[in-house]
């Protein structure tokens, strides 16, 4: 099953409003919009979209060039207030990307994946990101390019996917989220 949200249509199930006192999300321009104004913490967007194996990506690209990070998340507990998720994030501003697993156990979070690439667009450009999905096996791409493979079993299984963004982030635009689900 292909789904495609290019958010030409603002009830496509994304949150919208605040989200905090200082994070602002909405649908603008058919693209997913999202505005920090002050500190906080990272957050993540869900469109109640799951799987278990998936081939997942979005078109991301930040308003002004900043030292922030944004990206997908997968692997979310089918509750999404619980804190047991994957992060992928790139940072266009330094051209580095980090994969880290985040959990509600201290003891379970880890970075499993992180460096820097060429693949990455720097500032205000607009960045491909994808991952794939298959059992414990993850692997991540930037603009077409494979930058790394990890096995983590932390979180398989049908769970949400969705977007993040950092605290860092000021203005950061999504488009084009896709989820490919591969046959069970």
């Amino acid at each position: 099953t292909y789904r495609v949200d290019d958010f030409s249509n603002p009830d496509s199930g994304w949150p919208v409003g605040y989200q905090s006192d200082n994070v602002y999300t909405e649908y603008l321009a058919s693209e997913y919009h999202v505005t920090h104004s002050g500190s906080g913490g990272g957050f993540r967007y869900f469109n109640n979209w799951q799987s278990a194996d998936y081939w997942l990506e979005v078109d991301v690209r930040q308003a002004r060039d900043n030292d922030s990070h944004h990206g997908l998340v997968f692997g979310q507990d089918t509750d999404a207030a619980a804190f047991d998720f994957y992060y992928f994030a790139i940072n266009s501003h330094t051209n580095r990307y980090h994969l880290t697993r985040w959990a509600a156990n201290p003891d379970d979070v880890k970075t499993l994946v992180s460096g820097s690439s060429d693949a990455i667009k720097s500032g205000t450009a607009l960045n491909h990101l994808e991952v794939e999905c298959v059992g414990s096996q993850i692997k991540l791409w930037i603009n077409g390019i494979q930058v790394a493979q990890v096995d983590d079993s932390m979180f398989v299984g049908n769970r949400l996917v969705g977007l993040s963004t950092s605290v860092w982030t000021d203005e950061v635009y999504f488009d084009n989220f896709a989820l490919c689900t591969y046959a069970q």
